[in-house]
């Protein structure tokens, strides 16, 4: 169901906001979202930022999310033809409805995830792939 979202007009739209204080960059990484040892769901990486990253989910996960509950993301960052696997503790720090902004578009939620704690590993590992990110043309 999220691959077939057509959101990118959607979330610029609807969740351009001036609480954000950190470039962010867009993309369309895949991505867990870890709840616990046994709950864990799918989604999608809109943007991100040495700080936070904005997901996409489906609302029946979406909201079994927190705010401010720890949680784990992964991400799989595509990087010179390979895959990289980030992971940061984050917290929630909203969750809006796509249908409700936008009735024409398929059901979704919109997450903002702030992470928590970067070791030095991580933090090198997102700082290049924004890098890529922001070298890329168009």
């Amino acid at each position: 169901m999220l691959s077939s979202l057509n959101l990118q007009p959607v979330l610029q739209q609807t969740i351009v906001s001036d609480r954000r204080h950190h470039r962010r960059v867009d993309t369309t990484c895949n991505a867990l979202i870890r709840l616990s040892a046994t709950l864990t769901f799918r989604c999608l990486v809109r943007n991100v930022s040495m700080h936070a990253a904005q997901v996409l989910c489906e609302p029946r996960y979406a909201l079994l999310v927190h705010r401010n509950r720890p949680l784990d993301l992964s991400i799989a960052f595509p990087f010179d033809g390979a895959v990289r696997g980030f992971t940061a503790r984050c917290r929630a720090m909203y969750c809006e409805s796509l249908s409700e902004a936008r009735p024409d578009v398929a059901p979704g939620m919109v997450m903002g995830l702030e992470f928590a704690e970067l070791d030095q590993g991580p933090r090198q590992l997102l700082a290049g792939f924004i890098g890529t990110l922001a070298e890329a043309p168009g």
